[in-house]
């Protein structure tokens, strides 16, 4: 009668034969040298960033700058099969939690950039395969 270690997606099922399931998240590890503020951004983002989002920052990363909110919604949709809204809407919830910085009704144009917060969590998802 001993406990079953599963893994499910990212989070390890302890089975008891006579309980249920008791679902436990694994502990991010992240490197405090740099002081809680990076770690507040990082678990931020770990944790409360969707998929769609976390992915975006990576994609924004990996081509650099980008011309702007609409021509990258439009790459990117095309690139994945996700809809234009769809990504749009998520690169804006991304500017509005300062992750990027791009074009909006005041400022159109602008291209779009990773913010510090943004660099230092694209590190963190790269590193630590998110």
């Amino acid at each position: 009668m001993g406990i079953l270690f599963a893994s499910l997606s990212s989070l390890q099922i302890l089975r008891n034969p006579l309980k249920k399931p008791i679902l436990k998240k694994p502990k991010i590890k992240i490197d405090t040298s740099r002081g809680e503020l990076t770690r507040t951004i990082i678990l931020f983002g770990v944790k409360k960033l969707t998929p769609k989002q976390k992915e975006l920052l990576t994609y924004i990363y990996k081509i650099g700058q980008a011309k702007t909110l609409t021509y990258l919604a439009r790459k990117y949709s095309e690139e994945t099969g996700l809809s234009y809204s769809t990504v749009k809407w998520n690169l804006r919830e991304l500017r509005d939690l300062n992750l990027i910085t791009g074009g909006d009704v005041n400022n159109k144009g602008e291209p779009v950039r990773l913010t510090e917060a943004g660099l230092l969590l694209v590190d963190y998802l790269r590193k630590n395969h998110f």
